[in-house]
């Protein structure tokens, strides 16, 4: 069984150098859609460790208005990240 439905996308990120070590991002995506609309919001805290390396904090959530029976509406999630950061010769 096949569903054709009409939907639109769209997707930005924003981000601000606070310091010259710490910088700060948000990526924020909506998908609408008959039937089901969804939003995605990821906001991301990136400090210079040693070197090449960064350390990064995320927080996000994602929500959707009609999900699936055994999905809850609101979705959130964190995690730390180690980031090497590759620099052009």
């Amino acid at each position: 069984m096949s569903e054709n439905q009409f939907g639109t996308y769209g997707r930005t990120t924003l981000a601000w150098q606070l310091t010259d070590t710490l910088k700060v991002t948000e990526a924020f995506s909506a998908a609408l859609a008959t039937g089901n609309d969804s939003f995605l919001s990821n906001t991301s805290l990136t400090t210079d460790v040693y070197g090449n390396f960064a350390l990064r904090l995320s927080v996000g959530a994602e929500y959707e208005t009609r999900p699936p029976p055994d999905r809850k509406k609101l979705d959130t999630f964190s995690k730390a990240s180690v980031v090497y950061v590759f620099q052009p010769p």
